[in-house]
């Protein structure tokens, strides 16, 4: 059978047994050839203490130190990593204590080549220094990836968002200031379906469920701002793909509204212009045969005695004639002022001397406080005096229609690029964002039975007409703003 001290003679690691003079006592081929010990029986090895052979390494302090708390150790043990200066190999040295009670009997010392495991360390950590170069490299060149593009994405006139898959938004950029009036901050998280009219939820709702899996094209889609007006967006949408998934919806969309304006206000002109001919043929061909229709109906008046059961009837019919008298009126005002009418105008003498003491009784009857802000001197127009007394006492008595309870009401000049502003303000329950695109057009009105839809037709078809313009500003709860421009000639 095989010993032991056979097995123990042929491991590769160096194994010696010290006394408690550390002594060596015994050691195996492994161990004498690593420290150039004679060959043969270890009585020959009696005479040399270990601590004589640490010469051989070049550090022997370690080495020392872990025999020494290998001494002082009662059940542990102790190791060093111990370098031979002459061959440049690394060793782990194992150092075991064995003890009858109370005494130290010997010291068992354990050397193994750990060079390999050493070198594969070494190789290790410089590829790791490597790869962490190479990482902290590319984390430099994405973050002035990152940097270029988000400097891109705040720079661009469109708008750039993402929402998640619920329609929150997780990004957007700074033209949100400019096109919705948020912060982007305060949109994070915020969905974006509260924010379109809500006959429009369904089909953008529709158009957010295709985005998850291809790209869909926004044309003109409204959108409310901070102050609930509304907006025109026009864009692309597309599926957001993080790890092979969608995760939500990215999209670019650029602000449209001035586009959209400037078609409906070409769209609007020309129907104005066909308009205007026909309502003032049209007022004149009314008005011919309903003044001979007047002349027989005062006369039949006259003929029958007070009191005669169809006087009443007359009366209504009578009634009913001013009221196309008045249409015919409005119609006539539509098709444009006598050209013989226009002079230089000063508009700030016409809201002085003319236009308040007609409109003051039906403001003061419903508490209504007016006030003048005119900016003197100002540059005079090329209008008709009496159209515009009768533009502006349309848009007064809208404004009172709208102050049922009182309030204010402010008409003030101003000048501005190379026009004369004329605003008419009230304190109202406002024009509601649906309703405005509405407001220029022949015959709508929210009036019911009380109006004939031609007030604010006229009032635009009349501005125009003189090369103007119209704008509207109003906020639900808050008020409306007119404001008429009237051009100055050079």
């Amino acid at each position: 059978p095989i010993s032991l001290s056979t097995v123990v003679e042929a491991i590769p690691d160096g194994v010696a047994v010290l006394d408690d003079r550390d002594r060596i006592v015994a050691a195996n081929a492994a161990f004498r050839r690593l420290f150039h010990l004679p060959e043969g029986a270890d009585n020959s090895l009696k005479r040399v203490q270990v601590r004589q052979l640490m010469e051989h390494l070049t550090d022997p302090q370690e080495a020392i130190e872990a025999m020494e708390q290998a001494l002082r150790s009662v059940d542990g043990f102790a190791s060093a990593t111990v370098t031979f200066a002459e061959t440049g190999r690394t060793y782990d040295m194992q150092i075991t204590p064995i003890r009858q009670p109370n005494r130290l009997i010997a010291l068992v010392t354990v050397l193994r080549d750990i060079t390999p495991l050493k070198q594969l360390e070494a190789e290790v950590a410089e590829y790791a220094a490597n790869l962490e170069r190479v990482l902290d490299a590319c984390a430099h060149a994405w973050k002035r990836s990152e940097t270029r593009y988000q400097e891109l994405v705040e720079t661009i006139f469109d708008l750039v968002f993402t929402v998640d898959r619920e329609g929150r938004y997780t990004f957007i950029n700074s033209r949100s200031r400019g096109v919705l009036g948020y912060e982007p901050v305060e949109l994070i998280g915020r969905p974006i379906i509260p924010m379109i009219p809500p006959r429009n939820r369904p089909y953008v709702q529709a158009l957010l469920q295709r985005a998850m899996h291809e790209a869909v094209e926004l044309e003109e889609i409204a959108i409310y701002t901070r102050d609930r007006q509304v907006r025109y967006l026009s864009g692309i949408l597309g599926p957001l793909v993080e790890g092979g998934e969608a995760v939500g919806i990215q999209g670019v969309v650029r602000d449209v509204t001035e586009q959209r304006q400037m078609r409906e206000r070409l769209i609007r002109s020309e129907k104005l212009t066909t308009a205007g001919l026909l309502a003032a043929g049209l007022a004149h061909d009314i008005r011919a045969p309903l003044t001979v229709i007047k002349g027989y109906l005062e006369l039949t008046q006259e003929e029958l005695p007070d009191g005669h059961p169809a006087q009443e009837m007359l009366n209504r019919v009578s009634r009913q004639m001013d009221r196309i008298d008045r249409l015919a009126e409005e119609l006539s005002r539509i098709g444009g002022p006598h050209q013989d009418s226009i002079q230089p105008t000063d508009l700030n003498t016409i809201l002085r001397n003319d236009l308040i003491d007609i409109a003051r009784i039906r403001l003061s009857s419903q508490g209504i406080h007016s006030r003048l802000e005119l900016v003197e001197p100002l540059p005079l127009v090329y209008v008709s005096p009496s159209q515009v007394v009768q533009i502006l006492l349309n848009l007064i008595h809208n404004a009172a229609d709208a102050m049922p309870q009182g309030g204010s009401l402010i008409l003030r000049t101003r000048v501005q690029d190379q026009a004369v502003v004329l605003e008419v303000e009230d304190t109202g329950h406002g024009i509601a964002p649906e309703i405005m695109p509405h407001i220029f057009e022949p015959y709508f009105t929210t009036k019911k039975k009380k109006g004939t839809g031609l007030g604010l037709f006229m009032v635009q078809s009349i501005v125009n007409h003189y090369g103007g313009t119209v704008e509207v500003e109003s906020h639900v709860g808050e008020g409306t703003i007119f404001r008429l421009h009237f051009p100055i000639r050079p």
